[in-house]
């Protein structure tokens, strides 16, 4: 398990409902190097990121066990099954393939170590706006720092994109105003994983387990107000 905490795990996992379907999971080497010029680099050193698939909890502790030493990460919301590639290995889940949004992971990223006066910027924007959700029958994003800024993660009851097929772009258009009003200097960041492979939840990627291990439980209760309507 490395560096991870069981508790951290279940907490995560149930915490994202992926108990409702397949959790996608990733696992990145530290040394995987990217580019086509590092492929045989990577091949011979195993350093590819490895992609797999558990209905259980217990299958998400296996996965965890198989790969020490490696960064591994949840998909944020449940797939519907096994998705595979042509050669019948598994791969990450296209925006289209997702069928149910539950979860949104907003990255930002400071270009430079904040002042005094910018961090008490970002603290009273993102006090303000946790206020903001409550007031809208949400719980406030769940918050981690993240290096040279922060995650914040934002739950709401599932929402199938049958019913919402626009769900995806709702979602980044909501993302975008949201971190146009952070202080200057503050952006929002995306990995390569999310370009590649962009989620129905707003290209938000996979979040480690233990950036959220007091996040407060989703409440059932919510309303998807401007999303769902």
């Amino acid at each position: 398990m490395g560096a991870y905490n069981l508790d951290d795990v279940r907490r995560s996992y149930y915490w994202l409902g992926l108990d409702r379907g397949y959790a996608e999971l990733n696992a990145y080497h530290p040394a995987y190097r990217q580019g086509q010029e590092h492929a045989q680099w990577n091949r011979e050193h195993d350093t590819y990121p490895k992609i797999w698939y558990a209905r259980t909890l217990t299958g998400v502790e296996s996965f965890l066990d198989r790969n020490p030493g490696r960064t591994c990460r949840f998909g944020l919301s449940p797939r519907p099954g096994i998705l595979k590639n042509e050669k019948g290995c598994a791969r990450s889940a296209k925006e289209h393939e997702i069928t149910q949004s539950q979860n949104s992971l907003w990255d930002f990223d400071l270009k430079s170590p904040p002042s005094q006066g910018q961090q008490q910027a970002i603290t009273t924007f993102f006090e303000q706006t946790s206020t903001h959700f409550r007031s809208r029958v949400f719980l406030p994003p769940a918050q981690a720092q993240s290096g040279m800024g922060y995650h914040r993660l934002f739950a709401y009851p599932p929402i199938p994109t049958t019913e919402c097929s626009d769900i995806a772009q709702r979602l980044r258009a909501f993302q975008n105003e949201y971190r146009h009003d952070v202080v200057p200097g503050f952006h929002s960041g995306r990995g390569r994983k999310a370009k590649d492979e962009d989620e129905a939840t707003g290209g938000d990627g996979s979040v480690c387990a233990r950036h959220f291990r007091n996040a407060p439980i989703v409440d059932e209760a919510a309303r998807v107000r401007g999303i769902s309507q």
